[in-house]
């Protein structure tokens, strides 16, 4: 409940992946209530802004961490609860 958008970012540290920041992502709009995401590997992309360019597939072979973060653009503070429950990968 109130909130209305995840991050979603596959991180990769002291795996031989030279970056500290700006990982392969992919928002997620949010439904009200219990919900399935299901999140296409082909989807993630690097912020625009990131100089140093990884292979999505490097860092998933390497794959470290997955952050999951509720995030707005421009947007007014609100407060809520997400759960997360079973991150499951899947050919």
């Amino acid at each position: 409940t109130g909130v209305d958008s995840l991050r979603v970012e596959f991180i990769s540290h002291g795996q031989g992946i030279n970056l500290t920041s700006g990982f392969p992502q992919l928002p997620i709009r949010l439904k009200s209530g219990l919900n399935t995401y299901v999140i296409p590997l082909k989807g993630l992309t690097q912020p625009s802004w990131v100089e140093q360019r990884v292979e999505t597939k490097e860092v998933l072979k390497k794959l470290t961490a997955i952050s999951v973060s509720a995030y707005c653009n421009q947007c007014t503070p609100q407060h809520g609860m997400v759960l997360v429950d079973n991150v499951v990968f899947q050919k």
